[in-house]
């Protein structure tokens, strides 16, 4: 027990009384822990709810000594007691009393003499309040704020809580180091000093709008939200927000995450898909050209030299005499062999270049193809197209050339169609080819055993035109295979095409 510390502070006062019947009464029925001692340090009266905390009856009290009811008293208070008899005050917020066997106990108390009609101390009132629970929930609350505080303390993202007026009431350890100051000095300082000066006043009017209704966020989505350090630089940032309601009124609490690094890897990841695409696109130039360069030299050099031996055999076997029966018949043979090889060669080569891709564009030149298909296979194939398509890029028209051969030859192989439609549109910025068929179809959503890697070049060659292929089919229903690509292609200016 602390006197110097006690005595005159705030508590209770008791004023000298004159009459002690009066008094007894009135510590009696009081509905605290009040006792009333003489000068002998005898039990005089006690209040109802000193007799109801320590579990005694009014008469197992009255008439006897403190020491009497309380045997393992500390000799502090027994001294404290004996001092008030000559006049002394006590009084202690909260004290300890340490009980054998249980729990200490904890208690706020005072100890005045109170005073005869002569003025002079007659004995002692004890006033006694069990604070114990009060203690045991303010540990709990600090050892509850130690917990929050390690966890604030220790977590992975910026933590700020910030009250109505958009002070920063909570900064944590975190957030320090993301914005390059002390947390001292985030504490009380204005949210928007680490935001760019440009997003301040917009960010006020949405700070009051949180306020009005706070809910559990994200914040600025589809926006990238930007920090400020103190050393004036800026970095990506993504921020969740939610709310609580303290003693300081509610507050706003911020999760914020540097981006920058997620931000670095992104681009370095769209910068590598864009070269990946520019390899694939050049890979197909070349085989393109490739093809071409083939096309042109069986055109010119191989199918010129079939043809020009199939007719000078035919000139031969129409000049052999007629005892050369044989030799003429020979030659005849010779020649439709010779033809059959000018048409394969022809096939050759239209299959790795159609010049008249370049010649009269994309329409002509699958509209020649369908009939030849048709024609080979025994299958109908219909051809609906414009008349011109001269706006197309080279690009997107040797695109959906392939992608048309793909189709027609899957809708034989896999799928045994019968009938083959074949559409091609176009409006203003987009081109659009359609292939159906009435084969067998397949479940486009799991997929088709077998198909190789026909669909996968498709879908390539679409994405590097910034187009689209769908797949539509249902077992025994056939299939519907649609691409969209702007008609600039993979041109800069279709970067942002969306099918």
């Amino acid at each position: 027990m602390r006197s110097a510390e006690c005595a005159g502070a705030a508590g209770f006062s008791f004023a000298a009384v004159d009459g002690a019947e009066l008094l007894r009464m009135v510590v009696r029925n009081v509905p605290v822990r009040m006792a009333m001692l003489d000068r002998d340090l005898r039990y005089v009266q006690v209040s109802d709810q000193f007799c109801a905390d320590h579990g005694l009856r009014r008469d197992e009290v009255e008439g006897r000594t403190a020491f009497e009811i309380f045997p393992n008293m500390p000799e502090r208070w027994g001294e404290t007691l004996r001092r008030s008899l000559s006049g002394e005050s006590f009084r202690a917020m909260e004290d300890v009393c340490e009980r054998q066997g249980r729990e200490p106990m904890w208690i706020r108390w005072a100890i005045e003499p109170w005073r005869g009609v002569n003025g002079q101390p007659t004995g002692v009132l004890i006033f006694s309040e069990d604070i114990t629970e009060r203690k045991r929930l303010e540990a709990s609350l600090r050892e509850r704020e130690g917990t929050i505080q390690s966890l604030l303390e220790t977590a992975p993202q910026a933590i700020l809580a910030v009250d109505e007026k958009g002070e920063i009431v909570i900064a944590n350890r975190m957030a320090a180091a993301m914005f390059g100051f002390d947390q001292e000095a985030l504490r009380g300082a204005p949210l928007e000093m680490l935001m760019p000066a440009r997003y301040r006043e917009g960010h006020a009017g949405h700070r009051s709008g949180f306020a009005a209704n706070p809910r559990r966020r994200p914040m600025g989505i589809g926006v990238d939200l930007q920090g400020l350090r103190s050393d004036g630089s800026e970095f990506p940032i993504e921020v969740s927000l939610s709310s609580f309601e303290s003693a300081k009124g509610a507050l706003a609490v911020a999760f914020i995450t540097d981006i920058t690094l997620r931000k670095q890897a992104e681009t370095a990841l769209q910068n590598s898909e864009k070269e990946l695409r520019s390899l694939a696109r050049n890979l197909l130039a070349v085989q393109e050209d490739e093809r071409r360069r083939l096309a042109r030299d069986l055109h010119d050099d191989v199918v010129q030299q079939l043809a020009l031996l199939s007719i000078e055999i035919g000139k031969l076997a129409s000049a052999a005499p007629a005892s050369a029966r044989q030799t003429a018949e020979r030659l005849r043979l010779l020649q439709s062999q010779s033809l059959r090889v000018v048409s394969d060669v022809r096939r050759m080569s239209h299959g790795l270049h159609p010049a008249v891709l370049e010649d009269f564009g994309l329409s002509a030149a699958l509209r020649e193809f369908c009939e030849e298909f048709a024609k080979s296979h025994g299958v109908e194939v219909e051809f609906e197209g414009p008349d011109t398509d001269a706006a197309w890029s080279a690009e997107v028209a040797s695109c959906f050339y392939r992608i048309t051969q793909e189709c027609l030859r899957n809708a034989i192989k896999h799928a045994k169609a019968t009938r083959i439609a074949v559409k091609l549109e176009a409006d203003a910025e987009c081109a659009r080819l359609e292939v159906r068929d009435n084969g067998a179809g397949f479940d486009a959503e799991g997929g088709r055993t077998g198909a190789g890697l026909g669909m996968v070049s498709m879908k390539e060659r679409m994405r590097m035109m910034n187009g689209v292929l769908e797949v539509h089919s249902q077992p025994g229903e056939g299939s519907a295979i649609v691409a969209r690509a702007p008609l600039t292609g993979g041109s800069n200016e279709a970067a942002n095409f969306v099918g």
